[in-house]
């Protein structure tokens, strides 16, 4: 069974035209890491990463996965040009966010629910209630200075930030988004 790493290692020689899904599985993948440790050295490159493995403290997998990407022509110089961070425990709110700035493209990435109690509190309120989270994901969108084609996407809360934003931002960003990738992202109230 093919993985993430044989598809970098397959195409590490082309660069990237169009968003396959498997390339926005990765972006979805890297808002995982721990970026927010590391918000003074935006922007960066992705190639850039592994000089930051330590104050990032992430685990094995996904040092594999920066360390493969430093070396992919397809990856390693996309810049990340943007990430915000929020962790509130007043208003229930965990996001993260985050801009990787390809030649013709964007992406922004959404980060899930991390293992943080006030992130799975905000998963709980999102089955009643617009949750802060969703907010902010709209304003990262409207916010974002770059004007090129966007392409948005997270896995799980992430996703659904993703299709939120996407649907709720404002009409001259709406008209940028070419596609969203929702990996299993939590559905909408009514």
């Amino acid at each position: 069974m093919k993985t993430i790493y044989n598809y970098i290692l397959d195409y590490q020689d082309e660069k990237i035209d169009t968003i396959t899904t498997i390339d926005a599985m990765i972006f979805a993948r890297l808002s995982y890491i721990h970026l927010e440790n590391i918000l003074n050295k935006i922007p960066l490159k992705i190639k850039d990463l592994v000089k930051y493995l330590d104050i990032m403290k992430i685990n094995s997998r996904d040092k594999k996965l920066v360390e493969m990407l430093k070396d992919s022509k397809r990856f390693q110089d996309i810049e990340i040009t943007r990430c915000l961070s929020v962790l509130d425990k007043e208003k229930e709110e965990q996001f993260l966010g985050v801009t990787f700035n390809l030649e013709k493209i964007i992406f922004i990435a959404f980060r899930g629910t991390n293992r943080n109690i006030i992130g799975y509190k905000e998963d709980l309120n999102m089955s009643f209630m617009t949750i802060p989270s969703q907010i902010e994901a709209v304003n990262y969108v409207n916010s974002e200075k770059i004007m090129k084609p966007i392409y948005l996407g997270g896995h799980s809360k992430g996703g659904n930030l993703a299709m939120y934003s996407g649907i709720n931002c404002n009409s001259m960003k709406h008209l940028l988004i070419k596609k969203i990738y929702n990996f299993d992202g939590p559905g909408f109230l009514e």
